[in-house]
């Protein structure tokens, strides 16, 4: 069933691929649809994925929709998602992959919306278009998209105004040697027959 649901969901982008209208949107060629996306498409050959209201925005929050999807596009990260998918259908009696599945996607998000900021973008006004897509958002199989579930929003949210402190080097360095010496007495640990 779960090998269906995929092979389903490949036929259905590669559909959509096909009769959503080619246009280029401040020098990014996009795929105009009716209400889907924003969304990175395809897996050799990706393409953003834009609704038309897209169009009616101001130049910079198109430009940051934009950075988001071409972010999702230069990392490659629908193969990633892809197999996540993947795993679930080899192996669908593992819980711990399911949880790891669902929250791949969300990850690939906030490492995508890290990249965006990082680039320049405001926080406040990427927030802002995070909660415009939201309530907009339709179901688009295999697809990274802008906008996210009202679950995951507030994450994202949160993760955008959280700053992730890097550890000191003596830190590292200790916590490398008690890992090398767990090891070490891991491996110096007699057979339980000897």
């Amino acid at each position: 069933v779960l090998a269906a649901r995929l092979v389903r969901a490949l036929v259905a982008l590669r559909r959509l691929r096909g009769t959503a209208e080619r246009r280029t949107v401040d020098g990014v060629e996009v795929l105009l649809s009716d209400g889907l996306g924003p969304a990175t498409i395809g897996l050799r050959r990706q393409e953003v994925i834009v609704p038309r209201a897209v169009l009616d925005l101001e130049e910079p929050l198109r430009r940051l929709v934009l950075r988001h999807e071409l972010e999702h596009r230069s990392a490659r990260d629908s193969w990633l998602l892809l197999a996540g998918s993947v795993a679930l259908v080899l192996f669908p009696w593992n819980a711990a992959l399911w949880v790891i599945a669902h929250r791949l996607r969300l990850a690939l998000e906030i490492d995508c919306d890290e990249r965006v900021l990082g680039r320049g973008g405001d926080p406040v006004r990427y927030g802002r278009l995070l909660l415009l897509f939201a309530h907009r958002q339709r179901a688009l199989p295999l697809a990274l998209t802008l906008a996210a579930p009202p679950s995951q929003l507030e994450r994202r949210i949160i993760a955008m105004r959280t700053r992730l402190v890097r550890p000191r080097r003596l830190q590292l360095v200790s916590a490398g040697m008690l890992v090398a010496l767990g090891v070490a007495g891991a491996c110096s640990a007699g057979a339980p027959d000897a």
